[in-house]
């Protein structure tokens, strides 16, 4: 399994968090960062990430916890909350489903990753 931690100490970070703020969220300004740490493998099934957009291997920078209504939509423009996977990984398995081991734990009101501390995810974070 790839420990995806290492992107919050990358000499990078704070460079592409910055440009994310100015950004109006786009999220596409972690992924190089992201598959520099990963090796260019998707954290989740360990895939080698091809540069065809749109294919089932292309990398994709998406929510960790889902941004859609009802589930953590003001993690929106939360950095920690990206993740890099595979196009398949996103679209197939993850979706936008989080589940918790205790659903009365969810916090959907949390404006940051730390409000979200006593949830127990049944997905994993790489």
């Amino acid at each position: 399994m790839i420990d995806m931690r290492a992107v919050f100490n990358h000499k990078d970070y704070e460079k592409a968090v910055n440009q994310f703020k100015t950004s109006d969220c786009d999220w596409g300004v972690f992924q190089e960062l992201h598959k520099n740490i990963s090796n260019n493998k998707c954290p989740i099934c360990e895939v080698e990430l091809i540069e065809t957009v749109n294919h089932i291997y292309s990398a994709t920078i998406d929510h960790f916890r889902p941004k859609a209504s009802g589930m953590y939509p003001h993690l929106k423009c939360e950095p920690k909350n990206y993740i890099l996977m595979c196009n398949l990984c996103n679209t197939r398995y993850k979706e936008s489903k989080f589940p918790l081991i205790d659903e009365s734990k969810r916090t959907t009101n949390a404006k940051t990753i730390k409000e979200t501390i006593d949830e127990q995810p049944l997905l994993f974070n790489p």
